[in-house]
This record gives structure tokens, C-alpha cells and sequence, in this order.
């Protein structure tokens, strides 16, 4: 019996992986259960037969009714909404603010200390694997990996506990990463006051001896697939034999934020590996991948810094030695970056672009309205030139039929933000709308609109209901286009209160880097109850004291509320506002609607800042519009990652090489 069918015969013989997670799969070898929103019987969906896929469910517990099954490439009625305008959707105050609930399964893996009574040892002897020692990757029982930090043992009863790094296969990251065989990625977890980069040393996890099932060989490596991977190199008649015996190759790390105090997951980010955190000799610099994904000559000066020397570390065989010595001069360009916005709607986020000191290359979106208050806002104040304004649809944006004679320098921008059409993902769509089928592939043009843009650092906004509807389906294509463009992502629901808004509105909101790049964090809470060190949460009476005394004509539309009665203004937005009105849309004195302009403000619009189109159509376009106060929060701390890391590459020198 050869070592293959010795491995074959030993995970055959093992028992099926315990999952902390409900596994719908025994139910249909290959499918899972798609839980509804309304009362109906759920439906099993038929996957492609891959067991190794893994899935966020949202429940334990599954209806004992008959299912139908139907096959992916249905086109599946999506959960019916009323016609609500955000400041709507599923943004109320008692909302989650949390991606997922932690399990006691997961927090008990998640202590980074040593186990009291445990001492460290050199090595251990496995059944299988025979002597297990520390820096070495072995294969586990259910499937996944473990590259050992730690040898513990308990003197007291003899038991010995792994502790390491978690490694999965790709295919098994919730369909966020390419399924490429021999593919892994780390598992982390980590809490979320800590560093927003946390160390592999502290989120290491404990396995038992006994769960060690082999030996394996492991590169960790931050250059792009499928460098350093077995093919080309290694021979296998068959994927499976390859998947048992060939080099595994780690280039990502998924790591997990809880908040322990109410065991909650807050924050998720799946990354590339950096230069440091890889082997030695299987790494590339940063600055190298970052310049080959964007097309820069590796071997040109870059646009960031400029040299009137050669580097110090190069000889010149003919230059005089008693030459006056040369000044070498470094000049690290200013701290303005180019920035971009699809789907720019009333420039909620480009306002807040603007207000954090990043330059408008171009603002897209595919509604005259929004276009026209674009117009009113941008390029009459001089932030943009007209034409920089495209009205076009994502689709036209992606084939190229957008005329421009700026296209080129026009789109490659640093910074890009995309609000992709959230309406179909909201937890209260429930009457499909006629566009809903464009608005769902909108999200999927993700990497034709990189290739264009080729921006260092894209945020999105979306429903935080994108997270678990149709469970979660269309949020994870989201981020597994990114990681397939090579791009970081990190992700979390924010609660928009926490930074100046004056209702708590709930989005996911996404950050993502591009190859070579550091991903930056989210910016810091400015805003928090009694006692929390931060500015009070904002009132309605805040915003309103800040109305100006003369409003435009068009601006001081409103609904009379003959029925209303007055309340407090000294506190938050309590609720949605819809566009035909609704128990939130009455200003404190009860007697009308909040007017536009006090509307608009309500989002965080400035005062200045001007709409066109009928009262329904500016209430549309406040509604959809992410408040500009955070956006400049966010772009600021994405700057500042920008100008350390230009800072650090203006002081990078290329390694040199002497040729006997």
C-alpha cells in the first residue's frame, strides 16, 4: 500500500467534520437550504457538488416541510418591497450593527494565551504523522491545517495541544476566493479594539495531537497565483492526487473581529499577505506588485518621487572620486489624490471626497436629476469641468462607450467609490421591481471597472441586508470579485450616528486595496453616549439650528401635517423617512413635512449644497445618498494610509544584484 491509498483509507475511515455552524447538506448531497423572508416552505437550491463550500446560516432551525428544488441558473423571485426612500430601508435605530453572533465554540478559539498548567515542549509523536515538530504544516482530521507555533503539554495528565496557525482550503472560505486546488488561507480571529492589521503571532489556535492526520508542505507567499504553486513544477496523474500530496500555497489571511463584551462579530477582512509575513525567499516587494498591477514600469521613476542621483548603494566605475558630492533630493509628491464615484447619485460621498481633499476626476451616474444637482454642486463651485459629470450607465462605463477624450487619464484615478444599487438586497424589498434584474448585475461588474479605473484604494456602500439576504449570496460574489482582481478587503455595518449623522443608519460598507497596497482601517467613532469619551450623538434640534434663514424657493417644498403634534427636537431621527411621507417626515412643530433643505441636512448635505428636480425626485436623491460625514471621515484616514505608504515608497530602493 502506497502513501496515497494509505491517506485515502485513513480519511475515509474518519468521522464528517463538527461544525460550531447548522450544515443543511445532509439533507441532498450538494445543496443547501435557502430560507425565506416570507412563510413559504424553503427551497434547496442545487449546487455544483462541491462539499468543500461553506456557508454563513443565519438559523439552526430548518421547517420540517417539503421542499422543491430548483437549479441555480433559475431566476428566483426576489422578496418583494414597498416604494420606501432611504433615509428608509432596514436602517432603523434597533438594527444590527454587527455582521454575525459569535458562537462559545468560536470565543473559546480565540485565546491567544498559553493554557495555565501547560508547559512548552520540542516535539510530539502522532499516530500518523509521526514526530510533530514546531514551524512544520500538518494536515488535520476535518480538513483543514495547522502550521504549529506552540507544543504544549500538561504534565499533570501527559495531554499535549497544538497551537497554531488555522489554514483552510480556498474553496472552503464562503466562496469569497478563487477554488484553486492547493490554495489555502489563514483563519484568524482577533478582537476588535486591537490593531486593525493584528500579528499572526497573537491569533494563534489549539488543536489536539490526535486530530493531526499528516505532514505537509507549505509556502506562504505574497506574489500573485499561481507562482510557487505545484504546477509546472510537480506531476500528478489527477487534481485529488495533487490536493493530497502537492505543495499548498497560503497567499490570504481571513481574520474575524469580535467584541468579546457582547460576543459579537463586528468587523471581517480577508487579505493578501505582505511582504513580511511570508517566506523569505517566496516574497516580492510591495512596491513591485503595486506597480504591476497599475502598469508602472518597474524601472521608470515614479510619479511619487524623483531622484538627481543615482541610489547611494550603486558604484559609478567612471566618475571622478575628487567630484564634489552630489546632493541626492527626493521629492514625495502632495497629498492630492484623483478621485472617482459610479453611481454618484446626489453626491453624498463625493461631497464628503471633496471636504477631505481628494480632486474630482469624474462622477457617474445613470439619472438626470442626479447628474443636474451633480452639475449644481461640483462644477459650479470649480471641483470638476462639466464633462467630467457622465451620464451613463455602468454598463456603457464597462464596454468602453463613454466618448471621451480624457477617458484614459480620466478614469485611472486613486481612490474609487461605488454605491451599487441596493434596492433588490434590502431586507424590505418585497414587490420585485422591473429594474431589479439590472440592479443585481450592476454588482457584478466589479473587475471590468478595476481594469479601468485601477484604483490603489474602492470603497462600496450597500444595504447592510446584502449580508444575509438570499443568504449572502450577492455579497460574497462581491468580495470574491475583489480577491480575484488581487484587491484586500475589510467590511463591517457601520452605525452612522457614531459619526455625526443625525440618524443611526446602518450600511455595510466596504475597503478594499489594491495589489501591493495597505489596507487601510476605518476611521475612529466620533460620536457616543454619556460617558463614552465622544462628542453627544446629534439631534434633530442640532441640524435644524444650522438651517440657513433664506432657503430657495424650491427648497422650502413641503407637506402640510394638519394631524401632527410636536415633539422634542433634542434627539435622533428616530425613524425612516418615505416619499410620501411617514410618522418620521414631521418637523418638531408638528404642523408640516421637514422641507427640503432641512431634509437634505438631515443626511449631512451642507447648506450650500443645491438640488434639482421636484420635490419627490430631491427627497429620492437625499434618501439614497450616503451621509457626506462620514465619507469625509473615511477618505481622510484612507489619505493619510496613502501619503505614509507614498512616504515609504519614495525611501524604497530596488534590491541589487552583483553579476560575478
Amino acid at each position: 500500500m502506497d502513501l496515497h491509498d494509505f491517506l485515502t483509507l485513513q480519511r475515509r475511515s474518519l468521522p464528517r467534520p463538527h461544525s460550531d455552524r447548522p450544515d443543511y447538506r445532509h439533507f441532498i448531497r450538494g445543496t443547501m437550504v435557502l430560507r425565506r423572508a416570507t412563510q413559504q416552505a424553503p427551497k434547496v437550491i442545487a449546487l455544483d457538488g462541491d462539499d468543500d463550500m461553506t456557508f454563513n446560516d443565519t438559523s439552526s432551525r430548518v421547517p420540517k416541510r417539503a421542499r422543491e428544488t430548483i437549479e441555480l441558473d433559475e431566476d428566483d423571485e426576489f422578496i418583494k418591497t414597498f416604494s420606501l426612500i432611504d433615509l428608509t430601508d432596514d436602517d432603523g435605530l434597533d438594527g444590527p450593527d454587527y455582521i454575525r453572533e459569535a458562537t462559545p465554540h468560536f470565543l473559546r478559539d480565540s485565546n491567544p494565551n498559553v493554557p495555565y498548567g501547560y508547559r512548552q515542549i520540542n516535539s510530539a509523536q502522532s499516530e500518523f504523522a509521526g514526530t510533530i515538530k514546531t514551524e512544520e504544516c500538518y494536515e488535520l482530521t476535518d480538513g483543514d491545517f495547522l502550521l504549529v507555533k506552540q507544543i504544549l503539554e500538561r504534565s499533570s495528565k501527559r495531554e499535549v495541544s497544538l497551537r497554531g496557525i488555522l489554514l483552510r482550503r480556498s474553496r472552503r472560505v464562503n466562496d469569497m476566493l478563487p477554488k484553486k486546488t492547493n490554495e489555502v488561507c489563514m483563519i484568524m480571529k482577533a478582537e476588535s479594539n486591537t490593531n486593525s492589521q493584528p500579528s499572526i503571532e497573537d491569533c494563534l489556535v489549539s488543536r489536539p495531537r490526535t486530530a493531526v492526520l499528516t505532514k505537509r508542505t507549505l509556502i506562504c507567499t505574497n506574489r500573485p497565483f499561481p507562482d510557487h504553486s505545484f504546477r509546472g513544477v510537480e506531476f500528478y496523474p489527477n487534481l485529488d492526487t495533487a490536493a493530497e500530496l502537492g505543495v499548498l500555497v497560503c497567499r490570504w489571511k481571513y481574520v474575524e473581529f469580535y467584541d468579546a463584551t457582547d460576543c459579537k462579530i463586528k468587523e471581517q477582512m480577508l487579505c493578501r499577505l505582505n511582504e513580511g509575513e511570508g517566506n523569505s525567499a517566496k516574497v516580492v516587494a510591495e512596491v513591485m506588485l503595486s506597480r504591476m498591477w497599475r502598469k508602472e514600469e518597474l524601472n521608470d521613476v515614479s510619479k511619487n518621487e524623483k531622484k538627481t542621483r543615482p541610489d547611494a548603494d550603486t558604484i559609478d566605475l567612471v566618475s571622478d572620486d575628487e567630484e564634489e558630492d552630489m546632493i541626492e533630493v527626493r521629492h514625495v509628491r502632495q497629498n492630492i489624490y484623483s478621485y472617482g464615484d459610479i453611481c454618484a447619485g446626489a453626491g453624498g460621498v463625493s461631497t464628503g471626497a471633496v471636504q477631505a481633499g481628494l480632486k474630482l476626476s469624474f462622477l457617474l451616474d445613470h439619472w438626470p436629476d442626479a447628474c443636474e444637482t451633480l452639475r449644481l454642486n461640483f462644477v459650479r463651485t470649480g471641483h470638476c469641468r462639466s464633462d467630467q459629470i457622465l451620464y451613463a450607465s455602468i454598463h456603457d462605463f464597462c464596454t468602453g462607450q463613454i466618448p471621451h477624450r480624457l477617458a484614459n487619464r480620466l478614469f485611472r484615478v486613486d481612490i474609487l467609490h461605488i454605491s451599487f444599487p441596493c434596492q433588490p438586497h434590502s431586507a424590505v424589498h418585497t414587490i420585485p421591481g422591473k429594474d431589479d434584474d439590472a440592479n443585481i448585475a450592476a454588482g457584478y461588474s466589479v473587475i471590468p471597472i478595476l481594469q479601468k479605473c485601477k484604483p490603489r484604494i474602492v470603497t462600496f456602500e450597500q444595504t447592510s441586508g446584502i449580508v444575509t439576504h438570499r443568504g449572502g449570496y450577492h455579497f460574497r460574489a462581491l468580495i470574491h470579485q475583489l480577491t480575484v482582481a488581487g484587491y484586500s478587503a475589510r467590511w463591517r455595518i457601520v452605525n452612522m450616528a457614531q459619526y455625526g449623522n443625525v440618524q443611526a443608519r446602518k450600511r455595510l460598507i466596504i475597503i478594499a486595496a489594491g495589489p501591493g497596497e495597505v489596507l487601510p482601517p476605518f476611521p475612529a467613532p466620533t460620536h457616543g453616549p454619556p460617558g463614552s469619551g465622544l462628542k453627544p450623538y446629534t439631534t434633530i434640534g442640532d441640524i435644524l439650528g444650522k438651517v440657513p434663514r433664506h432657503i430657495a424657493p424650491h427648497m422650502q417644498a413641503h407637506t402640510p401635517k394638519p394631524h401632527g403634534f410636536p415633539y422634542d427636537p433634542q434627539q435622533p431621527l428616530k425613524s425612516a423617512i418615505t416619499c410620501d411621507g411617514g410618522k418620521s417626515d414631521v418637523h418638531p412643530n408638528g404642523t408640516r413635512s421637514f422641507n427640503m433643505r432641512e431634509l437634505s441636512m438631515l443626511q449631512s448635505f451642507p447648506p450650500t449644497h443645491d438640488f434639482s428636480g421636484t420635490m419627490t425626485s430631491i427627497r429620492k436623491q437625499c434618501g439614497n445618498a450616503v451621509p457626506s460625514c462620514f465619507a469625509k471621515l473615511m477618505f481622510e484616514e484612507i489619505t493619510e494610509s496613502l501619503s505614509k505608504r507614498d512616504r515609504e515608497v519614495a525611501n524604497w530602493k530596488p534590491e541589487v544584484i552583483a553579476l560575478d
